[in-house]
């Protein structure tokens, strides 16, 4: 049921774009109200909002993009193209924030059609589906980021955790059983193990080339010359995701 936005939003729920810096606060607030919406109504208001010339506001278009994905993968499909474009906002809090809903999204979406491809008796939904063709271009896109050379190195930081994140999820885990549970549980973990036995959309095979590849252009910014264009701190940040 739809939820009446509050008496302080302008027309269509959406702050006024010429608002002055003062009234930044209030902004915020009216965007987060946004929540308040049906998801149906909510993520077609964030694709607008994504253009907003404020970056406070992207910024919270962002992790509200994030929210939604976390919960209701059958919304991402919708909100990816808004997230891919604002992986390449000019300003560093957006597209830091965005590398780190990229990050939370492809876990979230690989450990669901993992688990949906071994437990669920009617297939993997077309939503998910579609989803994890998004991640792929997601993964794409941050894994440039992680191993070309940019001025903004939080950004590039952030892109090298995903990287590490996505080698870690397609490596078999040591402290998990590489044996699938017979049901699926909220607190039953992640293994990419479990798809020895098959899946009717992954490869563990080529899950795990894909991880040796990743971890291979992540030794290769250590050696010469690309180190010698590499900061103390992201020399740091490299040793740090390869120990």
């Amino acid at each position: 049921m739809a939820v009446a936005l509050p008496t302080a939003f302008p027309p269509h729920g959406l702050p006024q774009p010429d608002a002055p810096a003062g009234d930044m606060g209030r902004r915020l607030l009216q965007v987060r109200g946004l929540r308040r919406l049906p998801l149906h109504e909510l993520v077609p208001r964030l694709a607008e909002l994504r253009a907003d010339e404020a970056s406070p506001v992207r910024k919270v278009v962002v992790e509200m993009i994030g929210e939604i994905g976390s919960k209701h993968t059958v919304y991402i499909p919708d909100m990816m193209p808004c997230l891919l474009d604002l992986l390449n906002d000019e300003t560093p809090a957006v597209a830091r924030q965005a590398v780190k809903t990229g990050t939370d999204l492809f876990a979230k979406v690989l450990q669901e059609l993992v688990i949906q491809g071994l437990f669920s008796s009617g297939g993997i939904d077309e939503s998910l589906k579609s989803s994890w063709e998004w991640m792929l271009k997601l993964k794409s896109a941050v894994s440039l980021m992680a191993f070309q050379p940019t001025s903004n190195e939080g950004v590039r930081l952030l892109a090298v955790k995903f990287v590490e994140k996505t080698v870690l999820m397609h490596t078999p885990d040591p402290n998990i059983t590489s044996d699938p549970p017979n049901q699926a549980t909220e607190d039953m973990g992640f293994n990419i193990a479990w798809l020895r036995g098959g899946h009717p959309l992954l490869n563990v095979g080529d899950l795990a080339m894909e991880a040796s590849q990743s971890l291979g252009l992540l030794l290769e910014q250590l050696k010469s010359p690309k180190i010698r264009l590499l900061s103390t701190s992201m020399i740091i940040v490299f040793v740090t995701r390869l120990a």
